[in-house]
């Protein structure tokens, strides 16, 4: 037997060896019966995007962030909710699945991305203001105003707490999808009103996380 030969043999016996070994450890790595592999994405205009995301499950909350693949984690088989959280900057609404995890799962989060408020003021005296949107979810709305406005609210809705900074707040309790909300605004004058005075309206869009504000001088 010539030395090529017995070389050969001896690299076949460390790559069966190795092989053997990466085999073996991975199958004791494996996932058990017990627990389920979740590959998760998430869509953007057909894209898959970085953005974050948590596993609430029953042994605690995963939290991690996709990327332009899939992003694997184990859990417990059971009852899994999954959804996405924002990362800086991004306003999209949260997603989410609940599912009775048992074997592999791939879940695919299809985000959509707030839009803006428009604002048309109708009419000053009384102030009245058309408000319309693409997709706008769960509005509340908040007034503030300078010292020449007085006994200024609104009527159509209920009060709720005030948001820091702003003289009263209500629960708008409406969304505008492709859609369109008119929203009528009472007030009196204290004196003359000069170039310094103001009514403005803060727009709450609650169905994102963290809560979208949009700011308003209106009259």
């Amino acid at each position: 037997m010539n030395k090529t030969t017995i070389f050969s043999l001896i690299f076949c016996a460390i790559l069966i060896g190795v092989l053997g070994f990466f085999y073996f450890t991975l199958d004791k790595t494996e996932v058990s019966s017990e627990y389920s592999n979740i590959s998760i994405s998430a869509d953007f205009n057909n894209q898959k995007i970085k953005t974050g995301f948590i596993v609430e499950t029953i042994d605690g909350t995963i939290e991690s962030n996709t990327s332009q693949s899939y992003e694997k984690v184990i859990v417990k088989n059971g009852l899994v909710k999954i959804y996405n959280k924002n990362l800086d900057g991004q306003i999209f609404y949260i997603d989410s699945r609940e599912i009775n995890i048992s074997g592999l799962q791939r879940i695919d989060l299809k985000l959509q991305e707030a839009k803006n408020i428009t604002i048309e003021i109708i009419s000053t005296e009384p102030l009245i203001i058309d408000l319309k949107s693409n997709d706008a979810r769960d509005i509340d709305f908040c007034l503030t105003w300078s010292l020449n406005y007085i006994f200024v609210k609104s009527n159509e809705f209920s009060e709720i707490e005030k948001y820091e900074g702003w003289e009263k707040c209500y629960d708008g309790n409406f969304s505008l999808k492709d859609s369109n909300k008119t929203i009528q605004i009472e007030y009196s004058k204290f004196g003359t009103p000069n170039g310094g005075d103001y009514i403005k309206l803060l727009l709450i869009n609650n169905g994102i996380k963290p809560k979208n504000l949009q700011i308003v001088k209106i009259l």
